[in-house]
């Protein structure tokens, strides 16, 4: 087996018979919670041992991760795509521009050692941040390894409602409480979880694009590539003035919002 795997299958047998998952919309809220937990027998003040609850802040990589060449790309896809090549880079003498994350390679120990601290007492993912810095330890992958034993699992609103995040996050549902703050929010982060916007500007700089690259290379494409991209530029355009005419009568009738269903926007 390879040392540098970080698996969370070996924790699986160590899994309450019920974990409860307290979901908000913001880390910050997440905090709070922490915050309060610690000031209770359960996560701080113990009175007994079998009082303490292991408690586990379960967010994403561009909250926690802490390697600067990772982290400074600013935004979550770039992140998430980096670690993923580091996480699983061998180094080779042809390859050498993807390097292995120095807190995850050769770091089991410590990696096991950091989850086995956030289980100890109840932590954010700041303090988590915090702690794999000092430890040299991936705090992403040492909260995914905590979260199967944890008896309280604390994770933004989208974490849980998008089902591929939820997998490979290693979320289970069965016999789970799930506990939703401030739930009157569920419905916007839902549509945000599984939808996307696009405005006007971007739909028009895609024409743009599309536009330019046929015109530059159509008789160095094949029949069947040409006829993919200029089913696509037909598609943009006509979104574009659909989207146009759509801001045109909302500027008339002055509403914030207007909705359309599918059919018609079709």
């Amino acid at each position: 087996d390879d040392e540098d795997d970080f698996s969370r299958d070996e924790d699986e047998a160590l899994r309450p018979a019920q974990q409860i998952i307290l979901c908000s919309r913001t880390h910050s809220q997440l905090t709070q919670v922490i915050g309060e937990l610690r000031s209770t027998v359960f996560g701080g003040k113990v009175a007994k041992a079998e009082e303490q609850v292991a408690a586990a802040a379960i967010a994403g990589r561009a909250q926690l991760c802490v390697n600067p060449a990772v982290k400074n790309l600013g935004s979550a896809a770039r992140i998430n795509e980096r670690c993923l090549e580091m996480s699983k880079s061998k180094t080779t003498a042809k390859d050498k521009a993807v390097k292995a994350c120095p807190f995850l390679s050769k770091r089991r120990r410590a990696l096991l050692e950091l989850k086995e601290a956030a289980l100890a007492k109840p932590m954010d993912i700041e303090d988590l941040a915090k702690l794999g810095t000092t430890r040299k330890a991936c705090p992403y992958y040492a909260a995914r390894s905590a979260l199967p034993e944890a008896d309280l699992v604390l994770m933004p609103y989208a974490s849980l409602l998008h089902a591929d995040t939820r997998e490979s996050l290693g979320v289970k549902l069965e016999n789970a409480v799930v506990i939703f703050d401030e739930a009157h929010n569920l419905v916007d982060a839902v549509y945000n979880s599984y939808g996307a916007s696009v405005s006007l500007e971007q739909v028009r700089d895609v024409l743009d694009m599309l536009t330019t690259y046929v015109d530059r290379f159509e008789t160095r494409l094949s029949a069947s590539n040409l006829r993919y991209l200029k089913v696509l530029t037909n598609l943009t355009r006509a979104f574009v003035n659909v989207l146009q005419k759509e801001i045109a009568e909302v500027k008339k009738s002055a509403p914030e919002k207007r909705l359309t269903s599918l059919n018609d926007f079709l």
